[in-house]
């Protein structure tokens, strides 16, 4: 028998707007494997998790146990959920059925990598994956960041666009997906501040201490020390350093560091709103 282990995601924004449900997605998991007569040994879960990354905590068990060989195949509900990019699930493609030999079943794309035509999805997503690799680096090239401007709900990992800024800051933003990283690096130095970009708290505040920092952006799950870490610890050090919080958490004890965090904002927003938010923040620091 055929043993299959289940994976669901649901981000924290789904669960709010009552999305696809963990449930939902454990039960159709559930039916396939029947049907198919596999053994089901777990369904591995991330609950509001943004499928941006490829840390998850209940993926890398996944990962984990897939190369221990504990089963042979593992079903999820749609791509999606397993991956949010054409390159993510390329790696998790090349991942799981080529070096663990650890089947992946997609069920609302009727995909199983182990039969052949299941196969040809890894051609499939090599060229989305070109494609939106060359996309970006036009827009690095040409400086068109129209988008970021426009007045859009973002889901992914985009802070402000600092336009309303006459006057140079030095800004620390902290960001661990790498493309991301150049993306804003290019937007900001563009428009004449001096930005430092890192991946990792600890290194950030390192970066602050040398002084002379007006705003750092920090999304709230980073690595070495929390968004909100850095952001206290900052404060200790310049309480003037405007200090912005992105998250796809919901942070319910956030009341206890309005002194530490000047603008939070939920993904997803509107760009107007947190432009609007911290133009107010360095505004009130003028007076």
């Amino acid at each position: 028998m055929i043993r299959a282990a289940g994976y669901v995601r649901v981000s924290t924004e789904e669960q709010a707007l009552g999305g696809e449900s963990l449930e939902m997605q454990k039960a159709a998991i559930q039916s396939y494997a029947k049907k198919e007569g596999w053994k089901l040994l777990k369904i591995y879960e991330d609950a509001g998790i943004s499928g941006a990354k490829l840390d998850r905590p209940a993926l890398l068990a996944l990962r984990r146990d897939a190369e221990a060989g504990k089963f042979e195949k593992v079903i999820f509900k749609k791509l999606t959920r397993f991956g949010r990019n054409a390159r993510d699930l390329i790696t998790l493609y090349d991942e799981f059925d080529t070096k663990f030999k650890v089947g992946l079943v997609s069920l609302e794309e009727q995909i199983d990598t182990s039969t052949p035509a299941g196969r040809l999805i890894r051609t499939v997503l090599s060229g989305m994956s070109e494609f939106e690799r060359d996309t970006i680096e036009t827009q690095l090239r040409t400086g068109k960041y129209n988008r970021l401007r426009k007045n859009e709900t973002f889901n992914g990992r985009v802070p402000f666009g600092y336009e309303w800024n006459r006057e140079t800051k030095k800004m620390i933003i902290v960001e661990d997906e790498k493309t991301l990283q150049e993306i804003l690096f290019e937007l900001f130095d563009s428009m004449g501040n001096r930005v430092f970009v890192c991946d990792n708290g600890e290194d950030a505040l390192l970066e602050f201490k040398k002084g002379g920092y007006d705003v750092i952006v920090t999304d709230y799950g980073i690595k070495g020390i929390t968004g909100i870490e850095l952001a206290t610890r900052a404060k200790e050090i310049d309480e003037r350093v405007v200090t912005v919080l992105l998250s796809g958490w919901m942070l319910s004890d956030l009341k206890s560091y309005k002194n530490v965090v000047d603008v939070f904002l939920p993904k997803p927003f509107k760009l107007d709103d947190l432009i609007k938010e911290i133009s107010k923040t360095i505004q009130a620091r003028v007076k």
